[in-house]
């Protein structure tokens, strides 16, 4: 352990020259190791030029021999043949060089000990971390002078969430492994580890609901409903014992929580906020009913963009240790958007970002999107009513419109069509509901029947 003292240090302690050494000695004599390094890793890791250039030959060797980690052998074989076909007295030639006169310094050095090689196998996937950091820190440089804060936020946690974290321990599925495969369904589909919206049709075809990493997208005119499902997600995946973070940005944190208590309790909202005291009892039981914990910020209108999201649920997880498995944003088309197309604000980027962090955090995701202006007609919402960007289309994993003709919302129904859903299909299925504005209330009406589907492409009138 003595070799990876603090000397020549420039990471950090116990992260220097000699430890890259030590790393490329296991590749070359420990091809197990290199077996999990070479398809995670890239020779950016590496801050000593030879390091790099040894590790990117060894790791072309791993690509072209259909990844079967090259030994010492192999790889100066390919540098020395580099190096002839260089031209003399370059630079490449001389980088080459120095990379075959590493690679036989390596082969002529004692082995190290055995618990210095545990220490670098252990340690690994942190020096990865590290290096990646690094680079990100310099490259914030010029994205100060850009004023792009958001980026740099996202540079920065893109490399300390980077996925050589859980190199080694990780490798994914190995397809003809059939035990280890079903084993992986069972934990991925787990019941709870969904998030259903209460909704059984549409949950069914979710198997089971919204899935950790997913963005769901509620596509909708504009006071139509789409906030009442969002809160419909919220309380239903809090239900069923998981941990929602929701964030409004059109009202307070205090209103929101009025409607999730209108929600869970059936009384009204303006009764909730015009004498709080006196339903606080119904108000207590039914919040000690909820399995999971929620949390709600509020920001104003435009006020706040995905990195402003991002760092809340950092801060919920490092300062309340809460770990949210439900995202719900309300609503998307209100997010500063850092970036132009054209001379409107990018909001296909926004909703990229929205997916970036619902597969950082694992969680799932729900957020709403208006619609056009002519679709406030229309009985039945299609993926080209989507208003200002059609790249949410592409983006969404599940997208559902909210279908409401003025009879309808005079009667308190409401429908809800699949448009999209690369979790199960069913696109084009249509689910009656029965509403109530005042209590958040959103039920599957119960003579539901598939049939809707079809009569939506007959064309046969949607409400009598």
């Amino acid at each position: 352990m003595s070799a990876l003292g603090p000397q020549q240090l420039t990471l950090a302690e116990n992260y220097g020259v000699d430890f890259e050494r030590h790393i490329l000695w296991l590749l070359l004599f420990d091809l197990e190791f290199a077996d999990t390094v070479y398809p995670a890793v890239q020779d950016e890791v590496y801050e000593v030029d030879s390091h790099a250039l040894l590790y990117s030959t060894a790791q072309a060797l791993y690509i072209l021999g259909n990844s079967k980690a090259p030994g010492y052998v192999d790889v100066i074989t390919e540098l020395i043949k580099a190096t002839k076909q260089a031209k003399p007295k370059s630079k490449g030639a001389a980088r080459l060089g120095d990379a075959v006169r590493l690679c036989n310094e390596l082969k002529l050095q004692p082995q190290p000990p055995a618990t210095t090689c545990d220490y670098v196998r252990k340690t690994f996937s942190t020096f990865c971390v590290k290096a990646k950091t690094r680079l990100a820190l310099v490259g914030a440089i010029d994205l100060w002078e850009r004023d792009d804060f958001d980026e740099i936020l996202s540079s920065i946690d893109a490399a300390v969430h980077s996925k050589e974290r859980t190199i080694a321990q990780d490798l994914g599925i190995d397809f003809k492994q059939g035990a280890a495969k079903i084993v992986a369904y069972s934990q991925t589909h787990r019941k709870g580890h969904h998030a259903p919206i209460d909704l059984p049709i549409l949950d069914n075809l979710m198997r089971g609901g919204l899935e950790p990493g997913t963005l769901g997208l509620i596509m909708g005119p504009a006071a139509r409903g789409k906030s009442l499902f969002l809160v419909q997600a919220a309380i239903s995946a809090a239900l069923a014992g998981l941990n929602v973070a929701v964030i409004t940005l059109e009202l307070s944190a205090r209103d929101y929580a009025m409607r999730f208590d209108a929600r869970l309790t059936g009384i009204p909202i303006n009764e909730i906020a015009a004498r709080p005291t006196q339903h606080a009892q119904a108000i207590l039981q039914q919040t000690k009913a909820l399995g999971g914990q929620l949390h709600i910020k509020g920001w104003g209108s435009s006020d706040a963009s995905t990195g402003d999201l991002r760092v809340w649920l950092k801060a919920l997880e490092s300062v309340a240790k809460f770990i949210p498995d439900v995202i719900i944003v309300d609503y998307a088309d209100l997010l500063q958007a850092n970036a132009m197309r054209g001379d409107r604000p990018d909001l296909g980027l926004v909703i990229r970002q929205l997916r970036q962090i619902a597969n950082d955090f694992h969680a799932a995701l729900w957020t709403a999107s208006q619609t056009r202006r002519s679709s406030y007609t229309s009985e039945i919402i299609k993926l080209e009513d989507v208003a200002e960007d059609i790249q949410k289309v592409h983006v969404a994993d599940v997208i559902i419109g909210l279908c409401q003709t003025s009879a309808e919302r005079a009667l308190g129904k409401m429908r809800f069509a699949m448009l999209k859903n690369r979790l199960g299909g069913g696109e084009g299925t249509i689910v009656d509901c029965d509403v109530s504005t005042s209590t958040m209330l959103l039920r599957q009406c119960a003579t539901q029947a598939r049939v809707q589907a079809r009569r939506m492409t007959a064309g046969i009138p949607l409400v009598p």
